[in-house]
């Protein structure tokens, strides 16, 4: 009985002493972050969000901001844009048929949101990367190593991929790109991988240098859930700049925040 006394009081110092350790880590390692506001969907214009649109891009990049997060999708060719999705596509354009389906890169190219916004391409975005080397990208929507070297292969030093899964984590790295989780990965998922490399007897794969979006986590966990940095997107709100230093000034983890009207 003794023993087993001595065992659980062991367990609890190191415990202790784990938490101090990963306390002191957390706090070190967030005095490194410097905070970027992040142009969500290239930036709300005209009271308008989602709108990924070259007017809102330039204006984002008029304030100052270097990072754009760009919606991709793919057109019926198989061409990518920027575009939140293709039912909000449709109704940007007054389409009244409630129609979900892509449309042609020609068609979409010619296109214009709320009769005077221009949605931007694949070739925009790599022109306009070009003419400001500051420029970082965040997609959403597709992670598909394949698909964004095809289209983004010039810039994806500059790029950060936001993906859904530890799958998507790999692959992306393995072709040299930035990744943004989507969702924390979680123990279990970690947990999972671990027991899989013990069983085939190989290398433990953790994700490195990555950053998480923290969607719907509830701000009290941000400080205490571990992982390199925070992005935090703000769902089903106009996200705006003094928002944005709140955030920032609730926990010093966070490097990024999705900011709408900037």
């Amino acid at each position: 009985m003794t023993k087993t006394i001595h065992y659980f009081l062991g367990f609890i110092i190191v415990v202790g002493l784990v938490c101090i350790v990963y306390k002191y880590w957390i706090f070190k390692e967030s005095r490194q972050f410097e905070h970027f506001i992040v142009a969500h969907a290239c930036s709300a214009i005209d009271g308008h969000k989602y709108t990924n649109s070259k007017e809102a891009l330039f204006q984002a990049i008029g304030k100052g901001v270097k990072y754009i997060e760009i919606d991709l999708s793919l057109t019926s060719d198989s061409v990518l844009v920027g575009c939140h999705d293709w039912e909000v596509y449709h109704l940007m354009i007054g389409d009244s048929t409630d129609s979900v389906q892509p449309v042609a890169y020609s068609e979409f190219s010619n296109a214009l949101l709320y009769g005077c916004l221009h949605p931007i391409t694949y070739e925009d975005i790599l022109k306009i990367w070009r003419e400001y080397p500051d420029l970082v990208l965040i997609t959403d929507k597709i992670s598909e190593p394949r698909i964004l070297n095809q289209f983004f292969k010039e810039i994806k030093n500059r790029m950060i991929v936001e993906c859904m899964s530890l799958d998507d984590y790999y692959s992306l790295s393995e072709q040299g790109f930035s990744v943004l989780f989507s969702r924390y990965p979680s123990p279990f998922l970690l947990f999972q991988q671990t027991t899989k490399a013990l069983i085939s007897f190989t290398e433990v794969k953790t994700p490195k240098n990555y950053s998480f979006c923290a969607r719907q986590i509830p701000p009290i966990l941000y400080g205490i859930l571990p992982g390199c940095r925070y992005a935090v997107s703000i769902p089903d709100e106009m996200v705006t700049r003094e928002k944005a230093d709140s955030v920032f000034a609730l926990d010093r983890r966070v490097m990024y925040v999705y900011t709408d009207e900037i």
